[in-house]
């Protein structure tokens, strides 16, 4: 599960560096990645994931920066 909301967030944070408008930038939150993954807006589990796909889009960002 882990590797999928990694693998999730690394397209999410490559996708919106080339973000052309409004709409893609909204795809790749992770309010809706979280909901592509089937979770449920208002449940334990989605905020779960949204905190999984924030934190594995700051280590992303850092191993991005630092490499």
């Amino acid at each position: 599960m882990k590797r999928l909301l990694l693998i999730a967030a690394a397209t999410a944070t490559l996708a919106g560096c080339n973000t052309s408008s409004p709409a893609t930038a909204a795809r790749t939150t992770p309010e809706s990645v979280c909901s592509r993954f089937g979770y449920q807006p208002g449940t334990e589990a989605f905020s779960s994931c949204i905190a999984q796909v924030k934190d594995d889009q700051r280590t992303l960002a850092t191993s991005y920066r630092s490499g």
